[in-house]
């Protein structure tokens, strides 16, 4: 039974891009993506008996995600003028659309960083997954298996060149919150940095991005 669930999470790392993308380009449907992403992650986490381990102080993981939100939203702030303005159009016929907007960002926020990280970096770097792919082969599929789906967001939202240079900013934080996971032997630091790293998306699109193209 549990080989089966670490062929499920493996397969997940394949599949979660198709699903992403045929919810967003073909229904395009911002929720329908996001809730079976979400989905998709949890049970393959649960099945892996992926875990956060041991939590550190709050007020140091809190300091942490804080500052991982003001980088990443002081660097959108400063790129907002050069993000295209067919992204606005297409978040919109994704349903990203105000005032309903709001409510994806809360779930964005506040799930979104935490089932992302439960999956890639607690079930992909986790004993069962390791013990199949090998520490090499499980490091790979946390850090590279998390590109494919945001590579379709975001080359969908701001074209090719914009798209590609936030994929690889994408890329710099998988490897960043990969190596938290390892060093620390928890998820719970890389899930507060990327919890700070989505609060500032949402900051940078409330803030900016959303008067400009709603």
């Amino acid at each position: 039974m549990q080989g089966m669930w670490v062929r499920l999470a493996i397969l997940w790392v394949f599949l979660a891009g198709p699903v992403v993308a045929g919810l967003l380009l073909s229904a395009n449907s911002a929720w329908g993506a996001m809730l079976a992403y979400h989905l998709g992650c949890g049970i393959a986490a649960v099945g892996s008996g992926a875990g956060l381990g041991r939590r550190p102080g709050g007020r140091r993981l809190a300091a942490f995600g804080l500052f991982s939100a003001a980088l990443t939203g002081s660097a959108l702030a400063i790129a907002w003028r050069a993000l295209p303005e067919r992204a606005g159009d297409v978040w919109q016929d994704w349903g990203l659309v105000p005032p309903g907007d709001r409510f994806l960002l809360i779930w964005y926020v506040g799930v979104n960083p935490w089932v992302e990280e439960w999956f890639w970096r607690g079930a992909l770097l986790g004993p069962r997954v390791r013990e199949r792919l090998g520490r090499a082969g499980s490091r790979a599929f946390a850090v590279l298996g998390f590109l494919p789906l945001h590579v379709v967001v975001l080359v969908a939202s701001f074209g090719t060149g914009m798209g590609t240079l936030f994929a690889f900013c994408v890329l710099l934080g998988s490897a960043g919150w990969t190596a938290l996971r390892e060093r620390t032997g928890c998820v719970w630091w890389s899930a507060a940095s990327h919890e700070g790293a989505d609060l500032g998306i949402a900051l940078a699109y409330w803030i900016w991005l959303r008067p400009a193209w709603g």
